[in-house]
């Protein structure tokens, strides 16, 4: 990669940040389109965020993605929140616009349009969505601000999925959420009702980790349900084993990651980067480096 005087920089702000493929992902984009740009990782602890912020503008970075444990932290820091990410809560992308920086989430658009190419229809959706963290919570404001119909959350820690609950409710008028034990009939039933599972934990970063789903729920769900993980690895997650075993369609979390980078990639440079490109350097680097 040849960096010149003029090159732009764009960093990943969070902590950790080493593991990350979005360098990867988004330097071969960058170069495949002949734009002067890099991305680089910057590990930042949370005391240090606000600095970091100020950073952005002062040394003229073209923008930024930010993981956690910022998120929401970074909210106060910038000086345009989307309307959108205002909603949610919770930020992924900094647009650095002649030293204003603006604020947005582009999670979402990578979780709702990962089910949308896979042919799954999200206004009127029964959606499930296990965990209640960070990214249960692109995927119930995603679902939400689409105009699911039902939005059901579970998660071990009951008051996470209660806090997630009363955020989506406050956010998006008319919007139906419920939050249900995992052991419970009714969690049971809302897995046969489903149209749209969605796993929002850990579980599956691990070649050793459990499903989150057990074999029983498995066999509850419809025929016809969309399965989405958004755990990505080199190995087959146990909750993508099931679903291709049960012969329903499934969704891997690297197209979350790919979508939500071809997002920002525009929102950065105005440009539509190479998708199929991206794409094949993720699968590549995730199994180089996983």
């Amino acid at each position: 990669m040849f960096i010149s005087g003029k090159t732009r920089v764009v960093g990943l702000l969070g902590l950790p940040v080493s593991h990350s493929l979005s360098p990867a992902m988004h330097n071969a984009a960058f170069k495949a389109a002949g734009l002067d740009f890099v991305y680089a990782c910057f590990p930042v602890e949370p005391e240090h965020l606000a600095d970091a912020i100020k950073g952005l503008r002062a040394l003229n970075f073209a923008g930024a993605n930010i993981t956690i444990p910022h998120k929401s932290s970074v909210l106060p820091l910038v000086d345009e929140v989307s309307e959108e990410a205002q909603k949610i809560g919770a930020v992924n992308t900094i647009v650095n616009q002649g030293g204003r920086l603006v604020a947005h989430n582009t999670d979402v658009y990578g979780f709702l349009r990962s089910l949308g190419e896979k042919g799954a229809q999200v206004v009127g959706a029964r959606i499930v969505i296990v965990g209640a963290g960070g990214v249960a919570r692109a995927m119930a404001f995603g679902a939400a601000l689409k105009g699911a119909s039902e939005i059901l959350l579970t998660d071990v820690i009951s008051g996470k999925a209660d806090a997630l609950a009363a955020d989506v409710r406050l956010a998006v008028s008319g919007v139906y959420i419920e939050v249900v034990a995992g052991d419970s009939d009714r969690f049971q039933n809302a897995l046969s009702e489903a149209s749209i599972i969605a796993n929002a934990t850990p579980l599956g970063m691990r070649e050793s980790d459990p499903c989150p789903l057990s074999a029983e729920r498995m066999r509850a769900i419809s025929g016809g349900a969309f399965i989405f993980d958004a755990v990505y690895s080199r190995w087959e997650t146990p909750l993508l084993r099931y679903a291709r075993e049960m012969g329903l369609t499934y969704i891997g979390g690297l197209d979350m990651l790919l979508y939500q980078g071809v997002r920002a990639f525009e929102l950065w440079t105005g440009i539509q980067p190479d998708e199929t490109l991206m794409r094949n350097v993720l699968h590549e680097n995730l199994i180089l480096h996983a």
